[in-house]
């Protein structure tokens, strides 16, 4: 180092310089504004998180206009006997609510032990339980939801089982569906929210809440679940398709055996009581149960099952507001219980007899066809492509055929008249084969093709109460019945009554409104009335003056047609109808073409009609005569109720 005069002077000087005194300084101030944004940024993050946090949690559904009970619960149909006949569901709605009281200790225990292990001790919310997962992803570990319970159930019935489509939408619900889940604990009970929640979880196989489970894969109410039983289902929730246990018994198993431990580790049952559930073959019972019910299960509805189905449709609508959409929603989703009047004694009997062919003199079988096909056809326009070649448009035409154009076939084959009754079912495989070949031809594409056979002669039958109206049973045709809401012929399918009239539109007025007797007599004689001439059905010419009684024995047209006409008048006779109960009469209807139709005339008398009336109407009507001339509407329910046992519709 240099200490002479030069040396010590430029020292003294770079002593004195203000450069970096400045920088010095400056450092400082930029250290300090560095600092001081820091701060402000994060108290700006802090409160910017702090708002949106707000925000959201402003944007939750009020706690007080949420239900948090399951929505969407199969309706139930019973007969006289308290017997269930049947299960209305659609999607989502496959479930049947059970009370806390009723479900055992083994299935809380399991479903807490593998899915909510402080259940009983958070408010809510388990930061235990977050941490945990937190830590379990962090770590390299397999993913553990920190859902709770409660959480569990806020997210399937405020929001739609979640499923959201971006990470902050997942992130909203999840901090919304928290907040719930805090506030719903201050409103509910511990066992409330339990209950709701073995009500509404998705347990595979389209079974929704452990009762349908119970009775989907035991055979048995969910009250009387073991504790082998009991953890199936639960080791089912985390994966209702991986863990069913129909179709996965060893992926179900390996769960189960978790789902076992974990009651171990916490307490629920003792390791005896646990190798005693792995030693019971379970799944053994499950594939047996669920063979049984491939087996033998009839989703078909039965005659009366769709009687039912159209008449609650219709009273929803027109007795309870409902409009057709909502209806519908209710009566497949809306948990109803609807006790109906069928008797299954007397409904047992109708079905044996109905289809007993001894009853009938012979068995043959008609059908009903359906045959859609395209053709195509020629060439309607040419244009030219890009590269100069010339491309032709073909237009395709599709062609509907039906019965009746095999009818039309047959008798061109055959040059006589036929009707479509057959001996056998081959004879119609046969009649058919014939005419789709030929009308599909080399290049035709068939769309669509159904054919029906059924039996015949066909039939319907209905008994009904005259006193109360409740129909005791109902068959709507013989035969295999095939589809649910098929063509039901005793309720919805006009016919034309014949001599069965003579009855209500003729003899009756006659006797209770014109003063006539059973001794009252007409002429049987050649008859016209209106241009129309009219016979009896017998070939032996007539008897001269004959009264009522003998017109009833006999069935006899022209006393019938007469007494209409020369004593009751027929628009009297019809007003006799409608006041017994008939709903297809036409009164007047006039058509496009002219013409018009009407049940007022002669031919009312003998049943002679525009439309038919059903066989349910018929019985009504003489179920009147039996009851004194008092009329009761053909009921088919007596009480529809809600799944909370509130009344929806009273007969």
């Amino acid at each position: 180092m240099n200490y002479g005069k030069n040396g010590i002077r430029r020292k003294i000087k770079s002593t004195q310089s203000w450069v970096p005194k400045l920088i010095k300084k400056g450092s400082l101030l930029v250290l300090k504004i560095a600092l001081i944004g820091a701060i402000g940024a994060a108290a700006c993050g802090v409160a910017a998180g702090i708002g949106a946090y707000k925000g959201i949690i402003d944007e939750s559904p009020e706690i007080g206009n949420i239900d948090l009970s399951p929505s969407g619960i199969q309706s139930i149909i019973y007969d006289s006997a308290g017997n269930e006949i049947q299960t209305l569901v659609m999607a989502g709605t496959n479930r049947d609510p059970i009370e806390y009281e009723d479900i055992p200790e083994v299935v809380i225990n399991a479903f807490i032990a593998i899915e909510d292990a402080r259940f009983w001790e958070h408010n809510g919310v388990d930061l235990k339980g977050i941490v945990r997962a937190g830590y379990e992803v962090l770590s390299g570990g397999t993913f553990q939801g920190g859902s709770t319970i409660t959480q569990q159930l806020i997210k399937n019935n405020v929001f739609s089982g979640g499923n959201e489509g971006t990470m902050f939408a997942k992130v909203q619900r999840k901090l919304q569906e928290q907040y719930l889940a805090v506030q719903a604990e201050q409103m509910w009970s511990k066992e409330k929210i339990l209950e709701d929640y073995l009500n509404t979880i998705n347990l595979g196989n389209n079974c929704l809440g452990i009762q349908v489970a119970a009775e989907r894969y035991f055979g048995k109410n969910a009250s009387d679940l073991t504790l082998s039983e009991a953890t199936v289902l639960a080791a089912i929730t985390s994966a209702p398709t991986r863990y069913n246990p129909i179709l996965h018994p060893d992926d179900n198993l390996r769960r189960r055996k978790i789902v076992l431990q974990y009651m171990v580790n916490q307490g629920y049952i003792t390791e005896e009581e646990q190798q005693a559930a792995l030693e019971d073959n379970v799944y053994e019972r499950i594939a047996l149960h669920n063979q049984q019910i491939e087996d033998y299960e009839d989703t078909v509805y039965s005659y009366f099952t769709d009687a039912v189905v159209n008449q609650v449709l219709e009273d929803l609508q027109t007795k309870a507001g409902y409009s057709s959409t909502e209806a519908r929603r209710i009566l497949y989703g809306g948990g109803l219980r609807i006790y109906t009047t069928q008797d299954p004694a007397i409904q047992a009997i109708v079905d044996e007899e109905v289809n007993n062919e001894a009853n009938y003199a012979y068995v043959k079988y008609g059908f009903t066809y359906q045959l859609s096909v395209q053709h195509p056809k020629a060439a309607t326009e040419t244009t030219e492509a890009a590269d100069g070649e010339e491309e032709t448009e073909e237009e395709n035409e599709v062609t509907n055929y039906s019965e009746g154009h095999v009818k039309q076939f047959l008798q061109a084959q055959t040059g006589t008249s036929i009707k479509l009754i057959f001996n056998t079912q081959e004879e119609i495989y046969s009649a058919v084969e014939q005419f789709k070949a030929s009308v599909v031809k080399e290049g035709d594409v068939v769309l669509g093709e159904r054919l029906y056979i059924t039996l015949q002669p066909q039939v319907s039958f209905v008994i009904m109460d005259q006193y109360t109206g409740y129909v005791k049973a109902i068959a709507g045709g013989r035969g295999v019945k095939e589809t649910s809401l098929s063509l039901n012929r005793a309720v919805s399918t006009p016919r034309q009554p014949g001599s069965c009239f003579k009855i209500i539109t003729s003899f009756a007025p006659a006797l209770d409104a014109c003063g006539a007797t059973l001794a009252t007599v007409f002429y049987d004689t050649e008859t016209v009335y209106n241009g129309k001439q009219f016979n009896n059905w017998w070939s032996a010419g007539y008897t001269g003056y004959s009264n009522i009684r003998q017109g009833v024995i006999y069935s006899m047209n022209i006393v019938a047609v007469r007494c209409l006409m020369d004593t009751v008048s027929a628009r009297l006779g019809f007003n006799y109808a409608l006041n017994f109960g008939f709903s297809t009469l036409i009164e007047l209807q006039n058509n496009a073409d002219g013409t018009t139709f009407s049940d007022i005339g002669p031919a009312l008398a003998l049943g002679g009609l525009t439309r038919g009336v059903t066989n349910i109407d018929l019985t009504a009507a003489y179920a009147a005569i039996a009851n004194g001339g008092t009329y009761k509407e053909p009921l088919l329910y007596t009480k529809i109720t809600d799944n909370a046992g509130r009344t929806v519709l009273d007969n």
